[in-house]
């Protein structure tokens, strides 16, 4: 079956959707490792040991599997993801520097779309292949980063400026939808300077039928706790890559816990089980993630592959 693991994968932001043939690659990579030059295989030796630290330290906490305290703001849901994977301290810097730059934002008098892509020209990347990780502090600290990264940082400046501003998820991406003038809407697409995109953009890239009704559900605007579901999902396609698979399946059903109808969650879960043997229990979540998005390729054709295959 085709392991291909989705965050939330766009235009050019590949945020937890990845081919079976990258997992191939990693697998390959690894196996020619003692080919590398000594200190870049220590360093990566090093971040698996510490990514896996950092995720038994999750498991060992009493929301692993389950939905646990459901944030009541985005500052909170970043705040329980940053928590989790890098710990309080981590958690702690972040919101005073979200403060320091909302007082920045203040001092400038610009709204706070222009203030971001075009004052602290913060800008959007593709993830390289090999890269399990991008820390929101390296975003902090490049001005570049993928969607879901962005979109944190975004948020948690929007509720500090009381501007209204909600993440807005396709299957393979995220983007920002903010209140202009307390009424109308405008969709912020983060990838591109701040770029306002129309919605029937975002559902050509999922080739949606556009006039079929159920197009319209895969633009799904998040709550805190959904949007926590994603960040914990692009965690577990992270976790998965390094090899660590009871760990990431335990993040995959908190994600599902936190958000049941998140598609990219049900799908990669999938793969998951389906890779390990699970074929049941894969094909029953395929069937969920294909009710969401009839029009999935990917879920079609490895539930195709799967049959009807039963453990």
């Amino acid at each position: 079956v085709g392991g291909s693991a989705r965050g939330l994968t766009p235009v050019r932001c590949r945020t937890g959707r990845v081919s079976r043939r990258y997992t191939h690659r990693m697998k390959r990579r690894a196996s020619v490792s003692w080919r590398r030059p000594a200190g870049r295989t220590r360093v990566a030796a090093q971040h698996r040991i510490l990514l896996a630290a950092l995720t038994l330290a999750v498991l060992s906490s009493s929301v692993a599997t389950a939905a646990g305290p459901q944030p009541g703001s985005y500052d909170e849901a970043v705040t329980t993801f940053l928590t989790m994977t890098e710990g309080p301290d981590a958690a702690r810097l972040i919101a005073t520097k979200l403060d320091e730059l909302a007082t920045e934002v203040r001092d400038s008098g610009r709204p706070l779309r222009e203030w971001f892509f075009e004052s602290a020209r913060f800008r959007g990347m593709q993830l390289p292949p090999n890269e399990e990780r991008v820390s929101i502090f390296r975003v902090l600290d490049r001005r570049r980063g993928p969607c879901l990264e962005l979109a944190s940082l975004y948020l948690g400046l929007a509720e500090r400026l009381d501007v209204q501003a909600t993440p807005v998820a396709t299957p393979r991406h995220v983007f920002v939808r903010e209140a202009v003038d307390g009424e109308a809407v405008r969709n912020v697409e983060l990838l591109e300077g701040g770029r306002e995109r129309p919605d029937r953009s975002y559902l050509a890239q999922e080739k949606a039928p556009p006039d079929d009704p159920r197009a319209a559900s895969l633009l799904r605007p998040l709550d805190p706790p959904r949007f926590l579901a994603s960040l914990v999902n692009n965690y577990a396609v992270r976790v998965r890559a390094a090899g660590h698979l009871p760990q990431a399946e335990s993040l995959y059903q908190r994600a599902i816990a936190l958000d049941p109808d998140c598609q990219p969650c049900l799908y990669n879960y999938a793969n998951l089980l389906a890779d390990t043997g699970k074929s049941r229990q894969a094909l029953d979540l395929y069937d969920r993630a294909l009710a969401l998005h009839p029009w999935d390729r990917d879920a079609i054709r490895n539930r195709s592959r799967l049959g009807s295959t039963r453990d």
